[in-house]
């Protein structure tokens, strides 16, 4: 009977890790798609403010925005790096790297959003200048990550349980025939299995 509940408790491994495959892959494709929408969205946002300070030549209020809105920018002008929330090294490493892609995500407003692992950079333009702002999604990915580990876990242990439940009363009656069968083999054939099933 070991083998039975082994087999069994196999199948239940195997359809709950496929499930959760085919499940995790479009969830993390759907978590990408609402990732990349809050990005261009808080972008536009943060961009129309930057515009009218940057008009105004306000750099406090630009470093006031960008502090707030938890993310960096950066652009080049006159042959100088503006840097907000970021250091020049990185700022004009992240430069480069955009400067080197042919592939980027091209929304319905038509950005270019480019993505390195968590952080998205997306390039903006103001007349001649190329303004890149620069969003660390870390956060946001690993609560999706903890939720499905939360869930797959949970799952698992609620899944153990009632597979155990399911699989005890699946086995008895076959345990019960067994046991008989061994009865007769013993030659005891005052022998009775009480099983009332349509099965």
């Amino acid at each position: 009977m070991k083998s039975l509940y082994g087999k069994l408790f196999i199948a239940f491994l195997i359809s709950l890790i496929i499930s959760f495959s085919i499940a995790g892959y479009f969830g993390i494709q759907k978590q990408s798609e609402r990732i990349y929408e809050m990005v261009i969205q808080d972008c536009d946002r943060i961009h129309n403010l930057v515009l009218e300070s940057i008009k105004y030549e306000d750099e406090a209020l630009i470093a006031n925005i960008i502090s707030s809105a938890d993310c960096q920018l950066f652009y080049e002008q006159n042959n100088q790096i503006h840097v907000y929330g970021i250091d020049e090294k990185q700022a004009s490493e992240t430069i480069d790297f955009v400067n080197n892609q042919t592939n980027f995500v091209q929304n319905k407003n038509y950005e270019q959003m480019y993505q390195n692992g968590r952080v998205y950079v997306v390039k903006k333009q103001m007349n001649q200048t190329n303004l890149y702002y620069h969003f660390n999604m870390a956060q946001e990915h690993g609560l999706y990550e903890n939720g499905v580990l939360f869930a797959f876990v949970g799952i698992f242990v609620i899944g153990s349980f009632i597979f155990l439940i399911v699989a005890d009363i699946l086995v008895k009656p076959i345990k019960r025939l067994t046991k008989a069968t061994n009865s007769v083999a013993h030659g005891n054939y005052d022998v009775q299995v009480n099983y009332y099933g349509k099965d």
